[in-house]
């Protein structure tokens, strides 16, 4: 999983190939864009959360986002953005509706968010 960081002082981006980003702030998510690199359909989750959680039921913030395999994702929001409270936790599941997160690399993906005030 490779990260890149802060863009400037109250806007940030993180890229991932992986499973998984957290933001362990509370934060406004503003967009996400990126690509199923797998040949099956995974769900992109949103959890308002410092941390990942277990496998299992999971209560979500935005609802989950279909991506069939091979394909280009994206996701932009109001421009006020989503408030996540606790933080951002945005990860690549096997099923829509609770967490089974996927094995390997096969998500990369960009998360733009800004700072809560």
């Amino acid at each position: 999983m490779a990260l890149v960081g802060e863009i400037a002082k109250t806007s940030s981006s993180r890229g991932v190939r992986g499973k998984s980003i957290m933001v362990s702030k509370s934060v406004l998510l503003k967009n996400i864009f990126g690509r199923n690199i797998s040949v099956t359909t995974m769900y992109i989750h949103f959890i308002n959360s410092k941390t990942i959680p277990a496998d299992g039921p999971v209560v979500h913030h935005i609802n989950p986002m279909k991506v069939d395999g091979g394909k280009d994702f994206s996701l932009v929001l109001n421009c006020d953005g989503v408030k996540f409270n606790t933080g951002l936790c945005v990860y690549a599941s096997s099923t829509e509706v609770d967490k089974t997160i996927i094995h390997g690399n096969d998500l990369i993906c960009t998360v733009s968010y800004s700072r809560n005030k």
